[in-house]
């Protein structure tokens, strides 16, 4: 006696292999987030700028928004699971959760957009960055402990001083503090021109009298990058909001897409079971 297979529903070959290519983006996309998100927070280059905004002062929402993206993208992984599934299937349940699941990932992304456009408006131009940063190195410099290592990556990595330039530090809390121990000095050693074997957290200033030397001096203009680092550092602020915004603004129309396209077919397999259901009703 021959077992009679159930029937099953079908959907066109061209939108199985839309979903699947859909499928295929989705899970690069993933890996592209999660390495991005990972690069920001371990290339020293780089992960500076999330500290630019310490908790103790206002909401750091890029760092938060980098967090989030390392979520997403582990987030991705799990509905690329449960889509394929889905489509290779053609279940209800599944499809269905993976529009769910999809949707939710647009409105994570529209978040992290949204906190990296709030933080770009924390520094509008770099009038403002300068600003920011003459005040750190004045005020916060080697009085709070994460404002010294956060200016010596700046100006090591940007090749330059202070927010405005060398002399923002000469009134600075960190250069009354020195000249009170009787060890007056005019910039810190990140300011300095470095030897290539330098590192933030390891300086090797390739003059080690640079922060001795009178501001404008020959020698000091010689030996250290006066210049400010507010423009330096709001233009690599900027490029990089501007890289992952537009990044983002394209994985959600694409997402977009691929909701629509799963929903397409979400209709396809429920007018299917409807069919089968008012076929056994009729039936009966």
């Amino acid at each position: 006696m021959s077992h009679r297979e159930e029937p099953r529903p079908q959907i066109k070959t061209k939108l199985k292999n839309s979903l699947m290519a859909f499928h295929l983006f989705l899970l690069v996309s993933g890996v592209v987030l999660f390495s991005f998100a990972l690069w920001l927070q371990f290339d020293p280059a780089s992960e500076f700028l999330l500290r630019l905004v310490h908790f103790s002062e206002s909401t750091p929402f890029f760092e938060i928004a980098v967090y989030l993206m390392l979520g997403t993208s582990l987030f991705i992984f799990i509905a690329v699971g449960i889509g394929f599934s889905g489509i290779w299937k053609l279940e209800r349940c599944l499809l269905s959760g993976f529009s769910v699941l999809l949707l939710l990932l647009i409105h994570c992304k529209l978040l992290i957009l949204i906190l990296l456009v709030a933080y770009r408006f924390k520094f509008p131009d770099d009038t403002v960055m300068t600003e920011y940063l003459r005040k750190m190195a004045q005020n916060h410099y080697h009085r709070d402990k994460w404002a010294t290592p956060l200016m010596d990556s700046i100006q090591f990595y940007h090749k330059c001083c202070g927010g405005s330039g060398a002399q923002d530090y000469s009134e600075s809390f960190w250069y009354k503090a020195n000249a009170q121990m009787g060890m007056p000095t005019n910039v810190p050693y990140s300011c300095c021109l470095q030897t290539q074997d330098a590192r933030a957290w390891h300086l090797q200033p390739i003059d080690p009298m640079c922060n001795q030397y009178k501001y404008g001096s020959r020698p000091f203009n010689d030996s250290v990058n006066w210049t400010g680092c507010g423009k330096p550092t709001f233009d690599h602020l900027n490029w990089l909001l501007l890289m992952l915004s537009i990044f983002l603004i394209v994985l959600i129309v694409l997402d977009a897409l691929g909701l629509f396209l799963v929903v397409k077919c979400l209709r396809v397999v429920l007018s299917f079971y409807t069919s089968v259901s008012d076929s056994i009703r009729s039936l009966r």
